[in-house]
């Protein structure tokens, strides 16, 4: 009876260290979970896209905020798009010109954090 008791003390006790390790683990890989993108460093834009087109705004903070631009001919609408995570100026003006052979000007933001 006493090797039972012991055993059902002990099995709580090693759920609550796991636990506890996987909460340290994601506190300390945190940032890379939420902003995977940020280990990859700036890949500027990709080359050979037609009508691409770069800049930036100014953030009332002090910081810029980078955007593409991929306009159309004869739009048949126009997309803001913003990136999410896992993805730079880079993917959003990939993305925009994906959208830009459906006739939709695209205008897309990195985001600054």
């Amino acid at each position: 009876m006493r090797a039972r008791r012991r055993w059902l003390m002990t099995i709580p006790l090693i759920l609550a260290a796991i636990y506890l390790l996987v909460v340290v683990a994601f506190a300390v890989v945190q940032d890379r979970l939420v902003f995977a993108a940020a280990g990859l460093g700036d890949r500027g834009v990709p080359q050979g896209i037609p009508g691409l087109q770069t800049g930036s705004v100014e953030l009332s903070g002090g910081g810029r905020c980078r955007i593409v631009t991929v306009p159309v001919p004869t739009p048949q609408a126009i997309a803001v798009f913003f990136t999410g995570n896992r993805e730079d100026l880079y993917a959003a003006a990939n993305i925009a010109h994906d959208l830009s052979r459906y006739g939709v000007t695209v205008i897309s933001s990195e985001h600054p954090g």
